[in-house]
């Protein structure tokens, strides 16, 4: 992916998540994402077709993140490093709380399923 992809779609779920502190979801308008992200209008669209689309992309890569971060870090046996391991992956959902903390809300496994597709 492009480098000013990855920078627009970074600063778009930066907005997200700071604004989906602030107020509900469904409250979250493309004119506020975009001038929080510092972004125009017709960018987000070249990116995502509705904010509940940008809110889904979140959840999914958030999820895939962590997935990522267990698998491949993950100690086979249970000795000093699985303390490590473990006190890196706390660090980790620390540094993303906005993400983990919006996926925790989720009013239904449904809706989570739908956001992240059969992996779960």
């Amino acid at each position: 992916m492009d480098r000013r992809v990855r920078k627009t779609r970074q600063a778009l779920a930066e907005a997200f998540l700071a604004l989906a502190q602030q107020k509900p979801e469904d409250q979250i308008s493309v004119a506020a994402l975009t001038n929080l992200a510092d972004v125009g209008r017709g960018t987000f669209y070249l990116h995502y077709q509705t904010v509940q689309e940008l809110a889904d992309q979140i959840t999914a890569d958030s999820l895939q993140d962590l997935l990522d971060k267990f698998t491949q870090t993950a100690p086979v046996k249970l000795d000093g490093q699985y303390t490590t391991w473990l006190n890196g992956l706390m660090q980790y959902l620390v540094a993303h709380k906005a993400a983990f903390t919006r996926i925790a809300k989720k009013s239904s496994h449904a809706e989570l399923t739908y956001a992240v597709g059969d992996w779960i």
